[in-house]
């Protein structure tokens, strides 16, 4: 559902409505719309807001500040009705098609990328979304608060140089070697302790015959790296040196790895289910909160039959995936958990020849395939908690939604699942 109005926040902050810019001065509206738009769709709690604008010493009636910043935020971006910003009980949500949003708009493209295996098309994707950052994040927003406590800060800072590295290793394999020395010169220069853009660039150099170059820029960051963090190049910079100096690495690009598959398995958006907001809202907050936390995020509705568990499922699901690029798992349980983790394994791009014949061994390569991914799993119609327990992620990045007619309080007791009983709506 889109809001009519586009909003930056990959650099400068920007806001456009029908057309038109919007200007936003005062500095705490800023900051407030920047929360807002970080976790869209997703309620942002009062108290969050509070410590983001005010960091350690807010005022008195801070709570009472924020409704008039909300306020008056409303008021400049044509929100009269408040159908852009809503408020909840505990906090308030910007409720609008990610996509809306540079940011979310940058993570959408990033992982369409990784779904071709078209190397032109692939890096075509990757420079329009490392093209919509404009500058830093949050540049002209807030201070040291918003950007030193918002968790979701480093997080996106670092997938847009994942996706800029993505971008330079699809352009390597087109063989654009001399285009890019140039461009890895100046990313070197901006993130020198970063190893992987010094080997992209030691391999352009090298595939350009500039052979005493690339060694000499293994020398340099060697010496960046001792200098300032006291350590030794990583063996992936090493292997590339070795390549380099014996004349072992090939000088033409190799056959590209297969593409990441992106899984997208939610059954359709129901849209608003009528009584179900509030509950909506809390759900999709304990999935999709980043915050740091030892263990996968666990939530487990329970009702009767026909009380609308499965639409409700869908619904979360879909207002949290946003917070979730590396894709959506979505499967009915049946009984049988080990097609399901099958059908996991070969919707993770894992082909059937590949499929493990043990049951450890293929949840050990599923975890393997979720680590350091963001990825929600949703399980329907569990009967048991050593089902769920199967389909676990390892990976705290990934959340997991399950729905059940029993109650799995083993799940609360050794994975601190949340459980909440689905009533029928009011």
């Amino acid at each position: 559902m889109s809001s009519g109005a586009t909003f930056r926040i990959l650099g400068p902050l920007e806001i456009v409505r029908a057309g038109s810019p919007v200007a936003l001065r005062a500095a705490k509206q800023r900051t407030l719309l920047a929360a807002l738009l970080m976790r869209v769709n997703v309620v942002v709690p009062v108290s969050t807001l509070v410590d983001w604008l005010w960091e350690d010493a807010p005022p008195a009636g801070a709570k009472g500040a924020i409704q008039a910043y909300v306020m008056r935020l409303r008021q400049a971006i044509g929100d009269p009705d408040a159908t852009l910003i809503r408020t909840r009980p505990d906090g308030y949500l910007l409720e609008t098609d990610p996509e809306d949003i540079d940011l979310h708009h940058f993570r959408a493209l990033v992982a369409r990328s990784q779904t071709t295996r078209d190397l032109g098309e692939r890096a075509e994707i990757l420079r329009k979304a490392v093209q919509l950052w404009r500058g830093p994040l949050l540049v002209d927003v807030g201070g040291a608060a918003l950007r030193d406590r918002a968790p979701e800060v480093p997080i996106y800072v670092e997938e847009r140089l994942q996706a800029l590295e993505q971008r330079f290793d699809t352009e390597l394999q087109l063989g654009w070697h001399r285009e890019l020395v140039e461009e890895l010169r100046a990313v070197t220069a901006e993130h020198p302790l970063r190893e992987r853009f010094w080997g992209q660039l030691m391999v352009a150099l090298y595939r350009s015959h500039r052979r005493q170059d690339a060694i000499a820029a293994y020398a340099e960051v060697t010496r960046l790296l001792a200098d300032d963090l006291g350590i030794d190049t990583g063996a992936e910079l090493r292997a590339v040196h070795e390549g380099i100096r014996t004349g072992a690495l090939p000088m033409n690009p190799q056959p590209p790895h297969p593409p990441v598959i992106v899984p997208a398995q939610l059954p359709a958006d129901p849209g608003d289910l009528p009584g179900r907001a509030a509950l909506v809202d809390e759900i999709t907050e304990l999935l999709v909160n980043p915050d740091d936390r030892p263990t996968v995020p666990l939530v487990v509705l329970t009702s009767a039959p026909g009380n609308d568990r499965t639409e409700l499922s869908a619904r979360i699901g879909h207002r949290a995936s946003p917070a979730f690029p590396g894709g959506q798992l979505h499967a009915e349980l049946d009984g049988d958990t080990a097609t399901v983790l099958v059908g996991f394994l070969l919707a993770l791009g894992v082909r059937e020849d590949q499929v493990p014949p043990e049951a450890e061994e293929r949840t050990a390569l599923y975890r393997s395939l979720l680590a350091k991914r963001r990825v929600l799993v949703v399980l329907e119609g569990a009967a048991s908690p050593d089902q769920v327990r199967t389909l676990l992620p390892g990976d705290s990045g990934c959340a997991v939604l399950v729905t059940s007619e029993n109650d799995l309080r083993g799940l609360a007791a050794l994975q601190g699942a949340r459980q909440f009983r689905v009533d029928a709506p009011t």
